[in-house]
């Protein structure tokens, strides 16, 4: 279970803009603007477009492929996309640590209308990933909501989360047992997570090679 949280490869925080001694002096809801803010930049860079670079567009179809696609004959054009609906929050009541993120949710935007010199469709990440910050009671609202969130991932403290970040590797199971974090919903996308981290985590390693 531990895939749900993979290790960050060494220069992401770099792409990401970010560093430890600044993760360590958030809280609450600056350490959730971060955390959305590194989410949607994270995914925009690696699936970004580019109209002079066709390796990039395979690169960035691939990664996608990998990640968020479902072979389904019974969907239209054959397939369809993963929307899994994530809720990070803390155990802290009051400190509007409210994180949520939904992956592909208007899937009739994942493309661009233009196309590739070679016919390829061409990816609009910024329709990859959605994500915001919550107050308490907008995060409640949501908790309550069957269909607003798949998974609710509640973590003991902001301090938590950023140890986390800073150790780069996570047993789930534990930070169950240690009573770290605690998932609320339907657990199994909390695999599916897992798949596409460890995916993002793959093309965040061989897109810092290239750039070196």
């Amino acid at each position: 279970m531990h895939a749900g949280f993979p290790r960050f490869p060494q220069g992401l925080e770099k792409i990401l803009g970010l560093n430890q001694k600044y993760l360590e002096r958030l809280a609450g809801r600056a350490l959730a603007q971060v955390m959305a803010t590194a989410l949607e930049w994270g995914f925009a860079i690696l699936f970004r477009d580019s109209l002079l670079n066709n390796r990039q567009v395979e690169r960035a179809n691939r990664m996608f492929k990998d990640a968020f696609v479902f072979v389904d004959p019974d969907a239209p054009d054959g397939v369809r996309f993963y929307q899994g609906k994530f809720l990070i929050r803390t155990k802290t009541r009051g400190d509007d640590m409210n994180v949520w993120f939904h992956f592909c949710p208007n899937p009739d935007k994942l493309f661009r209308k233009r196309y590739w010199l070679f016919g390829k469709k061409i990816l609009n990440p910024d329709a990859i990933i959605e994500s915001g910050v919550l107050n308490e009671e907008e995060a409640d609202r949501m908790e309550q909501n069957p269909n607003a969130v798949d998974l609710i991932i509640r973590f003991k403290d902001s301090a938590s989360i950023v140890s986390l970040v800073s150790r780069g590797n996570a047993d789930m199971v534990g930070l169950l047992l240690d009573n770290v974090v605690q998932l609320t919903g339907n657990t199994g996308h909390l695999f599916k997570l897992g798949a596409v981290a460890t995916n993002l985590e793959s093309a965040v390693t061989e897109t810092l090679a290239i750039a070196r």
